[in-house]
């Protein structure tokens, strides 16, 4: 009776012991990411943050508070138009009359771009590091409201009321806050509750309307959420939504409103609003009205929208802006243009205090005080009739806080990064010398194999591009890997090698293998796919599948190259180490964006493109610990029955007297 002998398959086995761990080690740590990014909150610090209350005036006195100017209008409309694309606005009759009145631009959506993220911008005039909206729209991440001050709340603080119509998931956002209207269950209802909407606003407004109003139109985000942006369905959705327009503006008196018209976000030809493409990332704006000068202004900043608002409403910007009044959009006054500069200036750099508090050093904390004193300079020029000057000094002393505000994130960003260097570079050096250990001649070529998996079923090649395309040079590779198959194939059978057969059959497959890959694509994720499963751990799956099996054909592969054969054993063992090499790839990856973004999010925000970068590579390195472990079985399988070859009858005694000659 033949024993089973463990020897030849300990390191197979030692493999698959280190693949479990690294699956493990994998599923630990997106985890870790996925449950930081749906409880993502701002800097502690940022909350407290007050507008500089400015010192009197060495000319003329006590005077007034530069804080709140005279308003342009008694009644400011903001329109939200959900899901509302830049060039689909361009083609609303409605829409268009109006720009062509007022002022015209287009809005800058900074990632991330979910519903959530993009209100919180619309109503703080911040990104989610100062505003503290959540990162994602699904319920875990709704828990929390907004903790920043807002258009709302700075409304009501002089005075004015502030009222919302028309229901949306954004709610979560304001849960205190009565909002009118009726929620849609779905896009067959939204035409309905859209209507709704627009008589409830109006019914309001004829009893006097004053302050602020907020206005969101569902439709068409829902229908292109359906049907997809490039459909007839959304554009019918987009008429139709115009045309409530009309009805809203129908009896408005522009000579006493400001009306402005945008949109949260807008969505892709497939009807997706995630990425940062440019279809999701513009979308219109219009402004008309009195105080609004016409004309047209380019791109604007999200975060503008906030603290222009407030100027036609002459309060206060909500205390966490980080966007700058649009003073060429106000037709106003030099003295008020002026005042709305200083408030500006005012806010930003009691922003700026509270972050530099937080973040910032000695050197920073000295230059905040030198600008604070220079503020009664701009106050003094103001009462001395300068106030051209006053507005230039005031709106150049706001910009140059937005960019050191901007300049302190990213220095803690750095500051971050920094800390992390070394552990990335011990772990860059503990895989580098797993692979170099003994290394043998088969172990470069299971390298080569692992690498060219992760350039292209792994979608290594693009990881770090600035868009997920492939590009015309990885066309090129597969063209140099056809001319390879092809030329040891002809070698093959010109020589009338007994691999010819089997070794041809795993070029094909290779080949068609890398073909469907280019076929296929790239496929951008957003940030939300890393903690909704689906997408991620699907697209994991298949990259991990595509990469183990282009490991398989090259186990395979240089199994039958050889010719002395190889034993399922060794076949086994190879298959391991192909996999072990595979996550060591990956684990490089994975070590190289820990040292960009993190393991978790605290505090600043990184950029969002190595941090969905970071949650795919750790599916993948995940999903081929997984799938790693059934791979030395299923090649160790393969090359059984491929090399199988029945035993010869030996001859027994009846065998012998047939042939025994008569």
């Amino acid at each position: 009776m033949n024993r089973f002998h463990l020897s030849p398959w300990r390191p197979a086995l030692l493999a698959l012991l280190a693949l479990a761990g690294v699956a493990l080690g994998a599923g630990w740590a997106l985890r870790a990411l996925a449950a930081s990014v749906q409880t993502y909150h701002p800097l502690p610090a940022v909350q407290a943050a007050r507008p500089v209350p400015l010192p009197n005036s060495t000319v003329g006195g006590e005077g007034v508070s530069p804080l709140v100017s005279p308003p342009t209008a008694p009644h400011v409309i903001l329109v939200v138009v959900s899901g509302l694309r830049a060039d689909t606005a361009r083609r609303l009759p409605t829409l268009a009359d109006l720009g062509q009145r007022g002022a015209r631009a287009e809005v800058q959506v900074t990632p991330p771009t979910g519903l959530l993220a993009t209100w919180g911008t619309l109503l703080t005039g911040a990104g989610p590091t100062l505003g503290g909206a959540p990162l994602l729209d699904h319920s875990l991440a709704a828990s929390h409201p907004l903790q920043a001050d807002t258009l709302l709340l700075a409304t009501r603080r002089a005075g004015l009321p502030a009222t919302l119509f028309g229901r949306g998931s954004w709610e979560s956002l304001l849960p205190d806050e009565k909002v009118q209207g009726v929620a849609p269950t779905g896009f067959s209802m939204a035409a309905g509750t859209d209507q709704a909407t627009t008589g409830a606003a109006r019914e309001a407004w004829r009893q006097g309307g004053v302050g602020l109003s907020i206005v969101n139109y569902r439709l068409v985000e829902l229908v292109g959420a359906a049907f997809g942006t490039d459909s007839p369905e959304y554009e019918r959705a987009a008429l139709t939504v115009d045309g409530q327009l009309a009805q809203l503006t129908k009896d408005l008196n522009l000579r006493r409103v400001v009306l402005v018209v945008t949109a949260d976000r807008g969505l892709t030809d497939a009807g997706r609003a995630r990425g940062d493409k440019r279809e999701i990332s513009t979308v219109p704006f219009v402004a008309v009205g009195v105080g609004v000068r016409p004309g047209e202004y380019g791109v604007v900043s999200q975060a503008d929208i906030a603290p222009t608002l407030a100027a036609w409403l002459g309060i206060e910007p909500p205390t966490q802006a980080q966007g700058l009044t649009r003073g060429e959009m106000l037709q106003v006054p030099d003295g008020t243009r002026a005042q709305r500069g200083l408030a500006d200036a005012a806010q930003k750099l009691g922003l700026e205090g509270a972050l530099v508090g937080a973040l910032g050093t000695a050197r920073d904390r000295q230059t905040v005080a030198e600008e604070l004193a220079g503020l009664p300079t701009i106050r003094t020029s103001m009462e001395l009739g300068n106030d051209v000057g006053a507005w230039k000094l005031a709106e150049a002393t706001a910009r140059e806080s937005q960019r050191r505000l901007a300049a302190l994130e990213e220095r803690a960003l750095d500051a971050q990064a920094m800390r992390r260097l070394l552990p990335c570079l011990l772990a860059l050096a503990g895989l580098c010398l797993a692979v170099v250990w003994r290394i043998s001649l088969r172990r470069v070529v299971l390298l080569l194999a692992a690498l060219a998996a992760w350039l292209l079923p792994l979608g290594g090649l693009v990881s770090f591009a600035p868009t997920p395309t492939w590009g015309g040079w990885a066309w090129a590779v597969l063209l140099a890997f056809a001319l390879a198959v092809g030329g040891g194939v002809a070698h093959l059978w010109r020589t009338s090698d007994s691999r010819a057969t089997r070794l041809n059959l795993v070029g094909v497959v290779g080949l068609a293998l890398l073909a469907w890959t280019l076929w296929r694509g790239p496929t951008a994720l957003s940030l939300s796919d890393i903690t909704m499963g689906g997408d991620i751990v699907r697209l994991a799956l298949g990259q991990a599948a595509q990469g183990l099996a282009w490991g398989l054909l090259a186990v395979l592969a240089l199994a039958w190259a050889t010719t002395e054969g190889a034993t399922p054993t060794e076949v086994a063992t190879w298959a391991g180490e192909y996999a072990l090499l595979l996550a060591g790839v990956l684990g490089a990856e994975a070590a190289i964006l820990f040292w960009q973004t993190g393991l978790t999010l605290a505090g600043v925000l990184p950029a969002l493109g190595p941090l969905l970068l970071q949650g795919q590579t750790l599916a993948r390195l995940a999903a081929v610990g997984l799938g790693g472990l059934l791979l030395p079985w299923l090649a160790a399988l393969v090359h059984l029955a491929a090399t199988w070859q029945p035993a010869p009858l030996e001859e027994g005694p009846m065998m012998a007297t047939k042939n025994r000659p008569q």
